[in-house]
């Protein structure tokens, strides 16, 4: 599954961005980063490193999921895109 962010730009509109592994942490915090490795994600790393990808995307970050751990995709979801926001707004 591909591993993007939903920030919000300058003037508070989301905006995607295809982060490292760095800015997902930063942006979820540590915490939050490893629940994902809690609830069915098992690996963060770039398409290259995961599925031998060698294609123009080969840098960008996708997530290898537990296919027996059906919340692993909504978790990811939720770290990425909706806590983002929730902190931009201040409700974390």
């Amino acid at each position: 599954m591909a591993v993007c962010l939903i920030n919000p730009d300058a003037k508070g509109w989301p905006r995607k961005t295809f982060p490292s592994t760095d800015e997902v942490r930063g942006a979820c915090g540590p915490d939050l980063f490893q629940a994902l490795y809690n609830h069915g994600v098992v690996d963060i790393d770039t398409r290259e490193a995961i599925l031998g990808d060698d294609t123009r995307q080969r840098n960008r970050l996708c997530a290898l999921l537990d296919p027996a751990t059906e919340s692993a995709p909504i978790v990811l979801y939720a770290v990425t895109h909706v806590v983002p926001t929730l902190r931009h707004i201040r409700w974390l």
